[in-house]
């Protein structure tokens, strides 16, 4: 028969802040760690209750997770991006290209006419 793992009050709210930074999903962290999803969301209420700091004030706690909030929103909010950014550069692309027959429709037309 195996012994009962414990853990730390630091290793507990390490991993609940990575999961609340959006750095890693529960699933990701509890295949790697090998523990239960379940044990992460009672370690993420503790957390949300100040049981897993030490001597952090309960204002600290609720700057600190503000601020983990926010930064899963930057986090979100840049992958949203990549795909607009990469619209943005291709539709400047087309629009600088010059006008041929076989750079399609979406060229500008020349100018000067036939050369």
């Amino acid at each position: 028969m195996s012994s009962r793992r414990s853990y730390t009050r630091e290793f507990k709210a390490g991993l609940v802040e990575e999961y609340l930074s959006g750095r890693s999903s529960v699933a990701q962290l509890s295949r790697r760690h090998e523990i239960s999803p379940q044990l992460i969301y009672r370690w993420k209420r503790h957390y949300t209750q100040g049981e897993l700091t030490s001597a952090n004030s309960k204002e600290d706690m609720t700057l600190k997770l503000r601020m983990l909030e926010l930064e899963k929103l930057v986090v979100d909010f840049s992958i949203e991006n990549q795909p607009l950014k990469k619209a943005r550069d291709l539709a400047r692309e087309i629009k600088n290209e010059r006008s041929s027959i076989v750079s399609g429709p979406h060229s500008r037309r020349c100018k000067g006419g036939a050369k």
